[in-house]
C-alpha cells in the first residue's frame, strides 16, 4: 500500500537570529536502541491479557488477547527534545486492532515548557501519528514536526490498541524514529556577524586611589560579582548584584552546576537554552554579565564520532565504553579518557563553541549586557588538566616540538638527558606518576632526571598556553572589548582544594600575568577556617597581589552559602547566624586588598533577609570605598616566588614512605594527616605561614622576588624563595642597607641551576646554615635571648611559634624534611628545636642592615612584629588577631576571645566602625572593647564624612 503521511506543523513564534542552518538527519529517539525502556500504563481487564515483546532485529510487539473491546495502553518515553524541524519516521503493522475512539493508535505527547505537567489539561497536547485503517493493516511513513518555536518538549508515544474481534490482535511496531534537521550557523555567517564590534566596551579600571572595578564605557559596575548559582530562584532579592557569571554548558552533561550540554547532537545546539540561561541572569535589572563558556570535556558524540574513523590518529584517546551505543545521545555515563588540549580538533571545537555563543548573544536583546568571557578548560572543582592528556599523540608531538625549541639540538637534549639514544622525534613525556622522587625530602635536584624535569614543566606550561588561548579567542571574537577570564590551572597551584595535583610553578603562572589577553583571574577561597574570629584567608591575597601588580583583576570566589548546610570544601555549617561574621570576614579581607569578590554560595535567606542586607551593605561599602584612599603604603614587603613548587615533587606519598615524609608528605585530608609521619607541607610550608602575615598588626606588600624595589621598605620578609639564580642573589644583595631589617625562612636559596645545598641558605641570609637530612618537628622553644630580643620576659616554653590556630597537638607533629639549623656563633640564637636538633631561630646584625633566619617555615607572628617595630615600621595593633590596614580602613577579625584591643595610629583620625555604625572620636590611640569571633571594619574618618560619600 502507499506510504502513509501526515502534514503537522506547530506554530512557530520564534526565528533564530542566526538563520543560516546546515541542515542534516539526525537521530533524536529510535526505538530499536536496545535502552528504550516501555511502561505499561492501562492492562486489559481480567480474563483480558496484554503483553510486550521485544525481537532482537528491534521489533517491538505489543500484543492484546480477549474479547472484542479488549484496550491496553504503553508509554514509551523520549528522555531528550530538541527546537527544531522535526520527523517522526515510522514502520507499523497490525492485526485485529480497531482504532481507538478519538485517539490515534500510536500518538506524540508535548508538554508545555512553560507549565507544570500537573497544572491540568492545559499542560499538555497529543499529536496523533498513526491509526490502523483495518483490522489487518501496515503502513509506514512520517508526520513532520515544526519545533522551533519551543513552545512545546517532547514527552513521548502513546501506544492504544483494542481488539477488533475475540482473539489476540498484534501491533508490531518495526520502525520508529524521530529525526530532527541541525541549527548550526554557517561559518560566513557568524564571522558576519562578529565582524561587528560589541557597542559597548568593557574594561578593567585602575583608580588612581589604589582600587580596581570593572567598567562599560565610562560608566562603573556598582555591586559584587555574582555566579548564576547564587540567583539560581526566580524571586531573589536585589542584593546589590552588578556583575552575574552564567555558566553556558558546552561540553559534556554534567551533574553539577553545568546542567546539561548545550551541544547536544553533532549538528544541534540548544540556542534557546543558551537565550533563556542568560536572560534569567540579566534580569529586572539588567544586570552585567560575564559568560563562562564551560568545555571540561567533549560531549560525548564527539569523541564517539571520531573513534568511529579508523583513519584517525591516536584513537584510543578518545576511545569510550559503549560509544557506539551513544553515538547521536547527549551524555554517557562513560568519562572520556585522555582528553588533550593541543589536538586540533578539540582547539577547533573550542573555537566553535566561543564564537557561536559570543555570536548569539550578540544578537539577542541583552546583547549590550554581555560584558565579557571566560572559557572554562579544566574538569572537576578546582578546574585542572585533564587527567591522562599526557597520553594523547597530539601532547606527545607538541612536547617534542617544545624540546626541539628548549634544547635546540639533539646533543644537547642527550647531554640533558643523560640519553644517548634519546631524539627529538622520539622523546616521550613521562606521566605525573612518573615524575619521580625528590633527592632531598621532596626536592629534585636540578641537575638529575631531567626527562621528568621537563615533562613537568610542560605539563604545567602547556595547560597555561591553553588556557592564555582560550582568553585570545575572547578578545578575538570581541574585537578586545570584552573582558577575557582565566580559571583554575596554575592559579589553583597554592590552594589546598580536594583531589588538586597541580602544583605548578612561577612559569605558567607568569604566562597568565603577562598575558596581555588576560583581564581577570578567577582565585578560589584557600584554607578559610569557618570558626568564627579563626583562621582566615591567605593565600588568595597573595596570589591577588601578583595578579593586580600585572594589571589582571583578581576575583575570588566565595562558595561558602548562607544557607545552613554542609558545603563541599568546608565543615558542617549548623546556624544560618554563624554565617555573618564568615563573610564579613571575607569581604573585609577582599575589600582592603582590592579583590572583587565573587559570591557563588546561595544568597537567599528567607528567614528575614539577614543574608541579603549583609550583602546590600557590603555593595554600599565597595562603592564608598572608590571614592577614598584604598592603597596601604606599607612599610614591609613579603617576597614570594610564584614558583614556589618548581623544584618540589607533586602528588601525595604515602606516611609509611620515610624517604620523603614531610615536605611533601600530602594526606587525603586536605590540611594534612597530623600523625608523627605525615602532614601537609602544603599548608604548613605555604599557606599557614602565609595567614600570620595578616596577624601583624601592619600594612604589607606581597612581590614577586622578580619586581622588589627595596627602597620602598624597611622590612623585607623573603618567604619561602627556595629557588636562587645569580640575578635573585643580586636583588637581596641589593636590599642589605638603610638599616633593613631582612627574613628569612627555611629553604631560601637552596636550590640553584646546579646544585641543592645549605649553602645556598646561607649565602642568601648572611647566617652560616646547615642542612641534617632528617625531618623535625615544627616544634621550637625560646632561648633566653628572645627575652631580650621581644622586650618582655620568655620563659622556654614553645612561645606559640606555631601559632596554632587549630589544635596544638597536631601541629606540633608536623614535620619539615630537610631539616636546617643555624650553625653560625657570631649569630644570636633565639629559639631552637625541641627535638635537640640545635639552632632553629637566629638574628645577626650587620654595619647596615639585620639579618633574621628561621628554620621553621612559619615565623611567629610577635617575633615578625617585633622585627618590624626595630626597624621603624608602624604597627598599627600589637595583638595576633587579624588585621587588615591601608590608608582609609582597618579591619579586624577578632581571636575567639571578647577584650580590649588597642588601636595604635601614625596621628590623631576619628574611626567609624561601619558594620554596626559606631563612632569613635579623633585620637592617636584608641582603646576598642571587642567582641570575640567577630569582624570589625573602622573608616579611618568621621560619620560624616563616611555619610558624604
Amino acid at each position: 500500500m502507499a506510504p502513509l503521511r501526515i502534514q503537522l506543523t506547530l506554530a512557530s513564534a520564534f526565528v533564530y537570529a542566526i538563520s543560516t542552518l546546515a541542515f542534516g538527519e539526525n537521530i533524536l529517539f529510535d526505538i530499536t536502541d536496545a535502552g528504550t525502556v516501555l511502561k505499561q500504563e492501562v492492562n486489559p481487564a481480567p480474563p483480558h491479557t496484554a503483553m510486550l515483546e521485544h525481537y532482537q532485529n528491534g521489533e517491538r510487539r505489543f500484543e492484546i488477547s480477549g474479547a472484542a473491546g479488549a484496550r491496553a495502553r504503553w508509554f514509551i518515553p523520549v528522555h531528550s527534545t530538541v527546537f527544531s524541524a522535526c520527523d517522526i519516521k515510522f514502520d507499523i503493522g497490525s492485526d485485529n486492532i480497531d482504532p481507538v475512539h478519538g485517539k490515534a493508535n500510536l500518538s506524540l505527547s508535548l508538554l508545555s515548557k512553560n507549565v507544570d505537567a500537573n497544572d491540568g489539561d492545559n499542560a499538555s497536547k497529543t499529536i496523533p501519528v498513526y491509526s490502523a485503517a483495518g483490522t489487518r493493516d501496515h503502513a509506514f511513513g512520517s508526520v513532520p514536526l515544526d519545533m522551533t518555536a519551543a513552545e512545546w518538549t517532547i514527552d513521548g508515544f502513546y501506544v492504544d490498541i483494542e481488539l477488533a474481534a475475540e482473539g489476540v490482535g498484534f501491533f508490531l511496531v518495526t520502525d520508529l524514529q524521530v529525526t530532527f534537521s541541525g541549527n548550526l550557523p554557517a561559518d560566513s555567517e557568524t564571522t558576519r556577524v562578529l565582524e561587528t564590534p560589541p557597542d559597548a566596551e568593557a574594561r578593567i579600571m585602575w583608580s588612581e586611589n589604589g582600587s580596581a572595578a570593572i567598567a562599560v564605557g565610562d560608566n562603573v559596575i556598582d555591586g559584587l560579582v555574582f555566579d548564576a548559582r547564587a540567583l539560581a530562584t526566580a524571586d531573589y532579592p536585589d542584593c546589590g548584584v552588578g556583575v552575574v557569571r552564567v555558566p553556558l554548558n558546552f561540553g559534556v552533561d554534567s551533574g553539577d552546576f553545568a546542567g546539561r550540554s548545550l551541544w547536544r547532537y553533532p549538528d544541534y545546539i540548544d540556542f534557546h537554552g543558551l537565550r533563556d540561561t542568560v536572560r534569567a541572569a540579566v534580569g529586572e535589572k539588567n544586570n552585567y554579565i560575564i559568560l563562562d563558556v564551560l568545555l571540561g570535556q567533549p560531549p560525548s558524540w564527539w569523541a564517539s564520532s571520531l573513534a568511529e574513523d579508523p583513519a584517525e590518529a591516536d584513537l584510543s584517546a578518545f576511545a569510550t565504553p559503549g560509544a557506539a551505543k551513544a553515538r547521536g545521545k547527549s551524555s554517557v555515563d562513560d568519562t572520556v579518557a585522555n582528553i588533550s588540549d593541543s589536538d586540533p580538533r578539540w582547539k577547533d571545537y573550542r573555537r566553535r563553541c566561543v564564537r557561536y555563543a559570543l555570536a548569539f548573544c550578540r544578537q539577542q536583546d541583552y546583547a549590550d549586557r554581555i560584558v565579557g568571557c571566560a572559557v572554562v578548560a579544566g574538569i572537576g572543582h578546582n578546574r585542572r588538566p585533564y587527567p591522562g592528556r599526557e597520553q594523547s599523540t597530539y601532547y606527545a608531538q607538541s612536547f617534542r616540538r617544545w624540546l626541539e625549541a628548549r634544547y635546540g639540538s639533539v646533543q644537547r637534549l642527550r647531554s640533558a638527558w643523560r640519553d644517548e639514544a634519546v631524539d627529538f622525534a622520539a622523546a616521550v613525556p613521562l606521566p605525573p606518576s612518573g615524575w619521580g622522587a625528590g633527592t632531598i625530602g621532596g626536592f629534585a635536584h636540578p641537575l638529575i632526571r631531567r626527562q621528568a624535569a621537563d615533562s613537568r614543566l610542560f605539563y604545567y606550561e602547556s595547560w597555561s598556553q591553553t588556557l592564555v588561548d582560550l582568553a585570545g579567542l575572547v578578545k578575538e571574537a570581541g574585537h578586545g572589548r570584552l573582558l577575557a577570564g582565566v580559571v583554575g590551572g596554575p592559579v589553583n597551584q597554592f590552594h589546598p582544594l580536594w583531589n588538586d595535583h597541580f602544583r605548578g610553578g612561577g612559569e605558567p603562572l607568569r604566562m597568565i600575568l603577562e598575558s596581555d589577553w588576560v583581564d581577570f583571574v578567577e582565585i578560589p577561597l584557600d584554607d578559610v577556617d569557618l570558626r568564627n574570629g579563626a583562621g582566615g584567608s591567605g593565600v588568595e591575597q597573595v596570589i591577588g597581589d601578583l595578579l593586580r601588580r600585572h594589571h589582571k583583576l583578581p576575583l575570588v570566589r566565595n562558595d561558602i552559602s548562607f544557607s545552613p548546610r554542609d558545603h563541599l570544601l568546608q565543615q558542617a555549617i549548623r546556624d544560618a547566624a554563624d554565617i555573618a561574621p564568615i563573610h564579613r570576614r571575607i569581604f573585609v579581607s577582599n575589600l582592603l586588598n582590592n579583590h572583587q569578590l565573587q559570591i557563588a554560595g546561595d544568597v537567599s535567606d528567607r528567614q528575614d533577609g539577614a543574608a541579603c542586607a549583609d550583602l546590600k551593605l557590603f555593595a554600599e561599602i565597595v562603592r564608598k570605598s572608590r571614592k577614598v584612599r584604598m592603597r596601604r603604603s606599607p612599610e614591609c614587603a613579603f617576597v614570594v616566588d610564584p614558583d614556589t613548587f618548581s623544584h618540589f615533587l607533586p602528588g601525595r606519598h604515602s606516611a609509611r614512605d620515610r624517604s620523603n615524609r614531610g615536605v611533601l608528605a600530602y594526606s587525603p585530608d586536605r590540611r594534612g594527616g597530623y600523625d608523627d609521619d605525615n602532614g601537609s607541607a602544603y599548608f604548613y610550608t605555604i599557606a599557614l605561614p602565609r595567614l600570620v602575615w595578616h596577624r601583624l598588626g601592619a600594612a604589607f606588600d606581597v612581590v614577586s622576588i622578580d619586581d622588589i624595589e627595596p627602597d620602598r621598605y624597611k622590612t623585607i620578609v623573603f618567604h619561602h624563595v627556595n629557588y636562587l639564580d645569580s640575578r635573585r642573589l643580586d636583588a637581596i644583595d641589593r636590599c642589605r642597607d638603610a638599616a633593613r631589617w631582612l627574613v628569612f625562612s627555611w629553604a631560601t636559596g637552596f636550590t640553584s641551576d646546579r646544585y641543592l645545598s645549605a649553602r645556598g641558605v646561607s649565602r642568601a641570609s648572611g647566617i652560616t646554615v646547615k642542612m641534617i637530612n632528617k625531618s623535625s618537628r615544627m616544634q621550637l622553644t625560646a632561648t633566653p635571648a628572645m627575652g631580650t630580643f621581644l622586650n618582655r620576659r620568655v620563659d622556654a616554653s614553645p612561645l606559640g611559634w606555631l601559632y596554632a590556630y587549630r589544635d596544638p597537638y597536631y601541629c606540633g607533629n608536623v614535620q619539615t624534611f630537610p631539616t636546617f639549623v643555624v650553625d653560625d656563633a657570631t649569630a644570636t640564637e633565639l629559639a631552637a628545636y625541641a627535638d635537640g636538633d640545635g639552632a632553629a631561630v637566629a638574628v645577626k646584625e650587620f654595619s647596615d642592615w639585620t639579618s633574621v633566619y628561621s628554620g621553621s617555615p612559619v615565623v611567629n607572628p610577635e617575633v615578625l612584629r617585633t622585627v618590624l617595630k626595630n626597624s621603624g615600621c608602624h604597627v598599627f595593633l600589637e595583638t595576633s588577631d587579624q588585621c587588615f590596614i591601608n590608608d582609609s580602613f582597618i579591619a579586624i577579625h577578632t581571636l575567639p576571645h571578647d577584650g580590649v584591643r588597642e588601636v595604635i595610629l601614625p596621628g590623631e583620625e576619628p574611626l567609624y566602625e561601619v558594620f554596626r555604625r559606631q563612632s569613635l572620636a579623633a585620637a592617636e590611640r584608641h582603646h576598642l572593647e571587642l567582641e570575640g569571633g567577630r569582624t570589625y571594619l573602622f573608616f579611618r574618618g568621621s560619620e560624616a564624612r563616611w555619610s558624604a560619600l
